[in-house]
């Protein structure tokens, strides 16, 4: 049986990209690319976002102290593995502060990811209008934009799984090439469920797409079977190796019951149409949202049957990925944030984005127009957001507190990390013992100073001349002063309490 090609070769950009190499430097898009690429960097970078919070800052820090095996998840949790600090990692071995590493390997995650989407695509307008979408999102999709979360990586990884199947269904390749092919896709797949167990979602779409779309040769299927088999006990070993070597986190891998799916999806109108309409500050991100929403649905309304690979890939892992996250309790109990979502809604923008391409109905340009304003207006929420708050403090004010070239500093949750990411070869810092501390490492090295900062914003109201930490016991020796907008006094170590 014949396969027939639905997508050109060259748009595959995976094998193509080096041998076009001279000639990608002549392209208009790709210099709109970095325009839009740099200009989301200065506005939305942890490097000068006023969103930067300790989620961002933990990631900082792991990328600079990072530990193989040990931290193959998120400090403290077993879930959101540590893809992005593990690639970080070798980049602040050269002397690059680590923030400065991270943001980079961020936005080089998003140029790759928005680089293959765009791909898929024909016409500049398509890729403009995606690009914008991708580096401006509507508010609530914002943290693709951040390291805090997997969306950006996941979804690249979703991209080079596209991409490597459309090249093997237009240019049939040899037979080692096409197992070395679906080695690859399989190896992707451990990946990003590493990343999330949401994306368990890929496999049996993957297998469909195997049995359906790719019968070129019955005789491989049992020696691309073999090679999935190996390949998912491999990987099972590795992420729950990875999990024993991490805290559980309670009901992260529980289903909704189908009233709470229900209640679920009526949530996700139903709050965000509230917010819309009750003048309040966040109705802005309401609007946003239900603008999303209307996009993803749009799709659907246009869906022919046609037999169009990467249309009805990108809609189907769209949609399985939205229904995944309706039927996870996890999304449920956080409140249903817009943000379990980005994934469906990015798939489904670049397939409504294809499909307009290959429209000729009547209205088609009132569409596209409409798509440019909404496009303009998704934008404008997340600029907005981040212009009307203040930049987050840095070391400037700090240096002059460092003792034999390092501060050790205790502080609330949501101020410790940030400050020892900024700089963590000159400052250590660590929540105070009734917060949630998530590395050891962290707490162990603050300990062992003779001098301690102590932040007390968020929680104490005043500075007490002795303090128990960590059954240490600390002595106040100066009063609270201001510095880099936090109150902070020094006390000394006398070391732990005797029992």
């Amino acid at each position: 049986m014949s396969v027939q090609r639905s997508f050109p070769l060259h748009h595959s950009p995976i094998l193509s990209l080096f041998s076009r190499m001279p000639k990608l430097i002549q392209k208009p898009f790709l210099l709109v690319l970095a325009c839009v690429a740099l200009v989301s960097f200065r506005l939305f970078s942890i490097l000068y976002s006023e969103h930067y919070h300790s989620d961002h800052a933990i990631h900082v820090l792991m990328s600079y102290y990072f530990r193989f095996p040990e931290d193959l998840y998120f400090w403290g949790q077993d879930r959101l593995g540590s893809v992005l600090p593990m690639l970080t990692h070798p980049i602040t071995l050269t002397g690059i502060q680590p923030i400065h590493a991270t943001a980079f390997m961020t936005i080089l995650v998003l140029l790759a990811g928005c680089y293959i989407f765009t791909s898929f695509l024909r016409t500049f307008y398509s890729k403009v209008i995606f690009s914008i979408l991708w580096f401006f999102p509507l508010i609530c999709f914002k943290e693709i934009l951040y390291p805090a979360y997997t969306d950006s990586i996941q979804l690249l990884i979703i991209a080079l799984i596209i991409s490597i199947l459309i090249n093997i269904n237009a240019q049939q390749p040899p037979k080692l090439r096409y197992l070395l092919y679906f080695t690859i896709i399989f190896n992707l797949t451990g990946i990003s469920i590493w990343l999330t167990e949401t994306s368990l979602i890929l496999v049996p779409l993957l297998l469909l797409f195997l049995v359906q779309k790719f019968p070129r040769d019955r005789k491989l299927l049992p020696y691309i079977f073999v090679l999935f088999g190996l390949t998912a006990v491999s990987w099972t070993y590795f992420i729950l190796h990875a999990k024993g070597l991490s805290i559980p986190v309670d009901n992260y891998a529980s289903l909704n019951t189908p009233y709470e799916a229900i209640e679920l999806l009526g949530n996700i109108v139903a709050d965000y149409s509230g917010i819309l309409f009750s003048h309040k500050d966040s109705s802005y991100s309401g609007a946003a949202f239900l603008g999303g929403v209307l996009l993803l649905t749009i799709p659907f309304l246009l869906y022919r049957t046609e037999k169009d690979f990467l249309l009805t890939a990108l809609l189907l892992t769209g949609l399985a990925l939205f229904f995944t996250s309706v039927m996870s309790h996890w999304v449920y109990q956080n409140g249903n944030a817009a943000h379990y979502f980005i994934h469906s809604f990015y798939l489904i923008a670049a397939a409504f984005l294809y499909m307009l391409e290959k429209s000729n109905f009547k209205g088609v340009t009132m569409l596209r127009a409409s798509l440019i304003a909404f496009t303009i207006f998704a934008g404008s929420t997340s600029i907005s957001d981040e212009l009307k708050g203040s930049p987050h403090s840095t070391l400037e004010e700090l240096e002059q507190l460092k003792v034999n070239g390092k501060i050790a500093i205790i502080g609330d949750y949501w101020h410790s990390y940030n400050i020892a990411a900024m700089d963590p070869l000159h400052v250590v810092a660590t929540p105070h013992d009734k917060s949630h501390n998530r590395s050891d490492i962290l707490k162990n090295e603050v300990m062992r100073s003779a001098t301690i900062y102590v932040i007390n914003d968020y929680w104490m109201e005043e500075f007490p001349d002795t303090l128990l930490q960590y059954e240490h016991t600390l002595i106040r020796e100066t009063s609270p002063e201001k510095k880099a907008g936090y109150t902070i006094a020094r006390y000394r170590n006398v070391g732990e309490m005797k029992k």
